[in-house]
């Protein structure tokens, strides 16, 4: 099913918008010589126009007033940096490898002596609860494999 417009409405739309087109097209029309006749100004205005935009132009562009104060703010930033990249840790050197492994000798040394002789009967001791934490006899299942081997 093809619903239709109202066609009153379609000629009133189309009315409008060829009004709209005629009226765009004289606005157009004139705007070349619009154009002429506004840039069809005399030298003196031009002159003005000329100067105002070089004054803008001066103020614009400033040289700094003092390069020497820029020289000693790069010359304060060198410094500064220099420091910092010698102010890094130096790399270990052998000698510092050299009592490291006289540190570990000394501690193996000492993990391997007995001890102070005061601490001589708890060592002993000590040696007492493990050596009887341990059984003398086989583990129980060596026995047990020996019961069923005498069967």
């Amino acid at each position: 099913m093809k619903i239709t417009g109202d066609h009153g409405n379609e000629n009133a739309l189309e009315s409008v918008l060829n009004s709209d087109d005629v009226c765009l097209r004289q606005i157009l029309a004139g705007l070349p010589q619009s154009a002429r006749s506004l840039t069809e100004q005399s030298d003196a205005f031009w002159k003005r126009q000329q100067n105002q935009i070089s004054r803008r132009i001066a103020t614009s562009i400033r040289r700094p007033e003092r390069p020497t104060l820029a020289w000693a703010s790069v010359l304060a930033l060198a410094l500064l940096a220099m420091l910092f990249l010698n102010g890094r840790p130096p790399s270990p050197s052998l000698t510092e490898n050299d009592s490291d492994q006289e540190l570990l000798v000394a501690v193996e040394r000492a993990m391997q002596t007995e001890g102070p002789e005061a601490l001589s009967p708890a060592a002993l001791l000590a040696d007492e609860i493990v050596g009887s934490a341990q059984p003398a006899s086989k583990p129980s299942n060596v026995y047990k494999e020996n019961q069923n081997e005498s069967q």
